[in-house]
């Protein structure tokens, strides 16, 4: 009878399983082809892969016409790479992280049934991660290095924590490789270099150390002598000159206490996140948990994404390693419990917070109205003569023939007053006063850094760019022009303000 009810359960989670990934790939389908940003960071990521392509250096000063990223160049140059053999754009940035994030989830289900779980319940368990999407902002598939970052990052963690030298050689290098992506990856060797010290001798952990240190800082020195110095003052000084914002420091305990602050399987999970990690804390592993170190990846996450999301600017999508992290959780508990009855029980409670933790998904996917604006925006855009800043959406100015200029999310970065870049800001905003640029396609006067001293609005959008589908909001709106009749270089494109290519009706073409 016991047999035949876990049977029931496990076909039950399997089917609720299947029909979440239904679901989310036809989302994730939709999204894929969409040729405009989903989310406002995506152009910008398009724009340094370019570079990366043409040979051009990604870590540089600061100019009004580029600014790095304060991301390690993996992903970048990746992409960059491949747009030798494949158009650049947003499919093919998509793509890489629509396979990482497949990995991830994948390295869950491995990860799962080497502790000891049935496959129906590891199949379960990557799907528990992959209904996170809504809740870590939607950037399991985006132009940006997220999903790439988990998958690399998940398998590192899978490997380095089984048994035997190989295993700990081949985790320490892909954590290495998902330190080149995302550097917070080295924060989880710390405590797996101890645990396997503690679990499995010195020697195999100093040669999981050895793997995961010396790739890393052998591609540190050499990042630094390619990059002139640079690359170091991009990952780690500018970052250092940013704030913090306390009350979201603690995510994991503070969704806890307000279950009902978010909807879907992310609350969920992060309502008994830190039920488990109190558990380690105040009163120490099982006996049955003994000798595992996912207690302790569980908790590095947890504080790894607390700092990063309490960090200016982190959004909910930083939270993804906490998520892969906790979706292990139920496999581990089934997998090392003597008590056979405890399958049965996490079984039913996955395959129920699976089935409750589905999203609606219709507000994440871009319609038809959609592409046809960001094609009218893009041809709107062309006819503008002369050079045009799209500082929200620096790819467009590309789709539309022209050079882009600096994105503002990059631009935020560096105006920190401690931050070793900050003089720089005074570049861009003089260029801004001056009418640099013959034009600008904005969402709205708020841009700032000497806009309304430079340049007055021209005209609206007609029709709108499309709205961004994942994270802030962002609708291109308006054309501005320099406030100056001959602007900052005497560019016939700014000589008669009363031209009909400055007051005629906008031509129609195709924007969080």
């Amino acid at each position: 009878m016991s047999s035949r009810l876990l049977l029931a359960l496990e076909l039950l989670l399997l089917l609720v399983s299947g029909l979440q990934l239904w679901e989310l790939g036809q989302a994730v389908a939709t999204r894929f082809g969409y040729g405009y940003d989903l989310e406002w960071m995506e152009g910008a990521m398009l724009v340094a892969a370019a570079r990366a392509r043409d040979g051009l250096p990604i870590y540089t000063e600061p100019s009004p016409d580029y600014i790095p990223f304060i991301y390690p160049p993996t992903y970048t140059a990746l992409l960059g790479a491949l747009g030798h053999l494949f158009p650049l754009g947003y499919p093919l940035g998509r793509a890489l992280s629509i396979l990482g994030t497949g990995a991830a989830a994948l390295a869950i289900g491995w990860a799962a049934v080497r502790a000891g779980a049935r496959w129906p319940l590891a199949v379960g368990c990557a799907a528990l991660f992959l209904g996170t999407y809504a809740e870590t902002g939607s950037f399991f598939d985006l132009v940006r290095l997220d999903g790439l970052s988990i998958g690399l990052l998940g398998w590192a963690l899978a490997f380095a924590v089984g048994p035997g030298r190989r295993d700990a050689v081949v985790g320490g290098l892909l954590l290495a490789a998902a330190f080149t992506l995302k550097h917070h990856a080295a924060i989880f060797g710390f405590p797996l270099v101890l645990w396997r010290w503690r679990a499995h001798g010195r020697r195999e952990a100093l040669a999981f150390a050895v793997a995961a240190a010396a790739p890393a800082l052998l591609f540190t020195i050499a990042m630094e002598l390619v990059s002139g110095g640079l690359f170091l003052v991009w990952l780690l000084g500018v970052p250092a000159s940013h704030g913090m914002v306390v009350d979201r420091l603690l995510p994991a305990v503070s969704l806890s206490f307000d279950p009902f602050r978010y909807s879907g399987t992310g609350a969920m999970m992060e309502c008994i996140h830190a039920a488990p990690l109190v558990w380690l804390l105040a009163l120490g592993q099982p006996r049955w948990m003994k000798g595992t170190a996912w207690p302790w990846v569980g908790l590095v996450a947890l504080v790894t994404v607390s700092l990063m999301r309490g960090h200016t600017g982190g959004y909910t999508n930083v939270l993804i390693p906490m998520m892969w992290a906790q979706a292990l959780w139920p496999a581990l508990v089934a997998g090392a419990s003597p008590r056979p009855w405890l399958a049965h029980v996490v079984t039913a409670l996955v395959a129920v917070q699976v089935w409750f933790g589905r999203d609606a998904l219709e507000r994440l996917v871009p319609t038809e109205r959609d592409a046809e604006r960001g094609a009218a925006l893009v041809e709107q855009i062309r006819a503008l003569p002369g050079t045009v800043l799209i500082p929200h959406a620096p790819w467009y100015a590309v789709l539309a023939g022209k050079e882009p200029g600096f994105a503002l999310i990059t631009l935020w970065d560096i105006n920190h007053e401690r931050g070793p870049y900050y003089r720089d800001v005074r570049r861009v905003r003089k260029a801004l006063e001056t009418g640099r640029w013959d034009w600008l396609v904005l969402p709205d006067d708020k841009l700032g850094y000497g806009l309304k001293d430079g340049y007055r609005r021209d005209r609206a959008l007609d029709p709108q760019g499309p709205p961004t589908r994942t994270g802030w909001a962002v609708t291109l709106r308006q054309v501005w022009a320099p406030r100056s009749a001959q602007g900052e270089a005497g560019n016939p494109a700014n000589a008669d303000a009363a031209s009909p290519a400055r007051s005629g009706p906008a031509t129609e073409t195709a924007s969080e």
